[in-house]
């Protein structure tokens, strides 16, 4: 299981200074790393960075409640050990990551992901809201992920029997109708 996401020194310290000088701080992109080293507030970099992926939406939920938004389509596939949130300055804001895999990045395809983390001291308007077209939908963005991960275990090949395929499209409409009333119920 991941560690939670925790809020860097170095964020905080932008976050205070940010609130000082009366400015807003930007969110751009969120970093995934293939390997894992232990989540501490003192990181100010992730230990293996892989590919780095545009937020589309970052919003406050409440005072001190941040969710962040990306959509990211990986390039090539690896596991993902930890996942950054960095600033426009290229300050590392905030951090998640496990000993084992978080998610895994497959190539090409649309990954869905958000956070959210508690910024304590965070005040009203330091952080700039972004939205995009993009906005994703939390409850959706899990039949998302369990939808490509079907498609990763059940590599369809040549060789695949008819009772392979048989049950790689039941799993799959299952997933597409769970999907459908989450959709439909917003």
């Amino acid at each position: 299981m991941p560690e939670p996401l925790i809020v860097t020194d170095i964020g905080r310290q932008r976050i205070l200074e940010a609130i000082a000088a009366d400015k807003k701080l930007l969110v751009t992109k969120i970093v995934f790393s293939s390997t894992f080293a232990a989540i501490t507030p003192a990181r100010t970099a992730l230990t293996q960075p892989e590919e780095e992926f545009e937020v589309v939406a970052v919003s406050v939920k409440a005072k001190e409640r941040l969710y962040i938004e990306a959509l990211p389509i990986p390039s090539r596939r690896y596991p993902v050990h930890e996942a950054g949130i960095f600033l426009e300055d290229g300050t590392l804001l905030s951090i998640v990551g496990g000993p084992e895999p978080i998610l895994f990045a497959i190539t090409d395809q649309k990954l869905p992901i958000s956070f959210e983390t508690t910024i304590k001291g965070m005040a009203d308007g330091v952080i700039q809201i972004v939205d995009s077209e993009a906005r994703l939908n939390l409850s959706v963005a899990e039949e998302f992920a369990q939808i490509i991960k079907l498609f990763t275990d059940y590599q369809v090949v040549a060789e695949s029997t008819e009772r392979e395929l048989r049950q790689m499209i039941e799993a799959l409409v299952a997933r597409v109708k769970i999907l459908e009333a989450k959709v439909g119920g917003e």
